[in-house]
């Protein structure tokens, strides 16, 4: 009997303490590659946020960029020496033509890591400001911004890039925007940048 089993594990089998010696080591090396993999896993990830965002910012100032072209003084119940009313380092309002035939407001801002895009009717009179209430259209455009390092600036005409005071918005002949990713873990994330002409 005893040489009959010696006989069948000297044929290829594996005795007991042979495959708790292998599990314990693919154990080991499991427990090993087990952080190596999620680590991997999760800049996997982040680089695809990353792309994602890069592509939806990508949109959103190309969309900027049309509002700034498009922006007129034309139907305007006021009279205005320029198309922009207002820039900041984190808002711009301007001023277009709806197909209606009508004007309209277009607000930019930067607020609550997000940049919004609002629209509405034209008041009568020139506002002294541009609260909220102002606008009919509020749409969310990109989140995850990081407001510390994204804003609007703008080229004036015979002077620096940089933000206008009041009585240099005529002057205005373009907008910039740098709109910047929060990153994670304190690095900074990607960053997308684009300026158009003012009514061109």
């Amino acid at each position: 009997m005893w040489t009959s089993i010696t006989r069948r594990a000297a044929q290829g089998g594996f005795s007991l303490v042979e495959l708790l010696l292998g599990l314990a080591l693919t154990l080991c090396l499991s427990l090993g590659l087990a952080p190596v993999w999620v680590s991997l896993q999760g800049v996997a990830a982040g680089q695809a946020d990353d792309t994602i965002w890069v592509g939806q910012a990508r949109v959103a100032v190309a969309r900027l960029e049309r509002d700034v072209r498009l922006a007129s003084c034309l139907s305007c119940p006021f009279p205005m020496d320029g198309m922009v009313l207002l820039l900041t380092k984190s808002h711009v309002v301007l001023l277009q033509q709806t197909q209606a035939g009508t004007a309209q407001l277009v607000e930019w801002e930067l607020v609550n890591s997000a940049l919004m895009r609002r629209t509405g009717p034209c008041p009568p009179a020139r506002p002294a400001t541009f609260p909220h209430s102002l606008y009919t259209d509020n749409k969310t455009i990109v989140e995850n911004v990081d407001i510390s390092r994204s804003a609007f600036s703008c080229s004036i005409e015979g002077g620096l890039p940089g933000l206008p005071q009041t009585a240099d918005l005529p002057l205005v002949e373009g907008v910039r925007l740098v709109l910047s990713e929060k990153g994670r873990d304190g690095a900074e994330g990607p960053q997308v940048a684009a300026s158009a002409a003012v009514g061109r």
